[in-house]
């Protein structure tokens, strides 16, 4: 069931493209329904579909520093947004990795991936057709197809698999940090043993603290443990490219009025307000990161939004609230410009409130040092 949209009225119209392709695989499954609103799911329109993966594969190996929120916006959007709002209602397993992405301003994050994806989407035959029901109603019901089927059906996909190695990298100063920064700035072999092994000296000759994690998608079998440094990552990766087993990575979505030219293609608002919607989902990823990255006793800490909320006085319970508006408001949210500023404008004043938590916790690791139980309580 699809939220009702608000009542305020908009001049402007949002036209549907009618295919969308390169959408982050947000626990998809082939022939599902979404809608362009919300991005929840919707009823199968379509017969079943069984796309044939290709054989051609590129691989691709690339490195992000994460220095910035204009660094981290950038990555999310081409990392785990959808178009409109599609893809907003879940998370991508590929993209789960930027959970482990911080950064202040004695903070960065070094990300470097390692691709192995299909060349091209996967074939179609014979081409998608309407189930009867559907087929039915969209002869008998065109504007009202899309309160039980959606806008778009996922037609097909890349298949592949992803590593990703996350390098936490953390200071005591400022000028510290930079001075890390541009040195590491030319290195692009840190997944190989002897590029591991040079990241690893100049850490420890630039007092930088390193943490590093490892995220997998697309393998079967149970990959080996995380070591203590960047020097355990080549293991790893050899590993991975050992045991590859693609899944479905980027998806193919199509307008249901590329099968039937009466359904409609437009929705009553201003394109901009989609934007605003997703900035949203920005901040609270960039507001999980953070809170993930420090200790949990700040979560514990009182906060009060504003306006007040009855209930909600800790950093954790504004979180928690500020997620579960955004859920369920994601596509009434589009007709109330208003009230999507006004829910951005919280999330990030708690994020600012974090931001110097985060700073103080990453000079702590940058000493190597276990942080006290309650740090930064005085």
């Amino acid at each position: 069931m699809w939220s009702k949209r608000g009542e305020k009225s908009e001049s402007l119209v949002t036209n549907l493209a009618g295919t969308l392709n390169d959408q982050p695989w947000n626990d998809y499954s082939f022939g599902l329904g979404i809608n362009a609103e919300s991005g929840a799911f919707a009823v199968q329109a379509v017969s079943p579909i069984t796309p044939e993966p290709g054989r051609a594969k590129n691989t691709v190996q690339k490195y992000e520093v994460i220095a910035t929120a204009d660094d981290y916006s950038r990555l999310f959007k081409a990392e785990a947004q959808g178009e409109y709002n599609v893809g907003a209602a879940s998370a991508s397993a590929s993209a789960s990795y930027l959970s482990n992405v911080t950064y202040s301003e004695t903070s960065l994050t070094i990300l470097a991936f390692y691709d192995v994806t299909d060349a091209d989407y996967a074939s179609l035959s014979p081409a998608p057709a309407f189930t009867p029901q559907a087929s039915e109603l969209a002869s008998s019901n065109p504007a009202g197809f899309r309160d039980t089927y959606g806008d778009y059906f996922v037609a097909t996909a890349k298949f592949g698999s992803r590593f990703v190695a996350t390098y936490t990298c953390s200071t005591t100063t400022t000028t510290e940090l930079q001075t890390f920064k541009a040195a590491v700035a030319g290195k692009k072999d840190i997944l190989s043993a002897s590029g591991a092994a040079e990241f690893e000296s100049l850490a420890s000759s630039s007092d930088v603290h390193v943490k590093v994690a490892v995220t997998m998608n697309g393998t079967s079998g149970k990959a080996p443990p995380v070591g203590a440094d960047a020097n355990s990552i080549p293991t790893l990766l050899t590993w991975f490219t050992e045991n590859l087993q693609p899944v479905p990575r980027r998806a193919r979505l199509i307008h249901y009025s590329q099968i039937d030219n009466r359904i409609p293609n437009t929705l009553p608002l201003n394109p901009d307000n989609f934007a605003k919607v997703k900035t949203i989902a920005f901040q609270l990823q960039e507001l999980e990161s953070l809170t993930s990255a420090i200790p949990g006793y700040y979560s514990t800490q009182p906060y009060s939004l504003t306006p007040p909320v009855q209930g909600i006085n800790t950093v954790a319970d504004t979180q928690q609230y500020l997620t579960n508006q955004y859920s369920a408001r994601i596509g009434t949210l589009l007709y109330e410009p208003d009230a999507a500023s006004q829910l951005s404008q919280q999330v990030s004043e708690l994020t600012r409130s974090l931001q110097p938590s985060l700073a103080l916790f990453s000079f702590y690791q940058s000493l190597t040092l276990s942080p006290p139980n309650e740090l930064g309580k005085v």
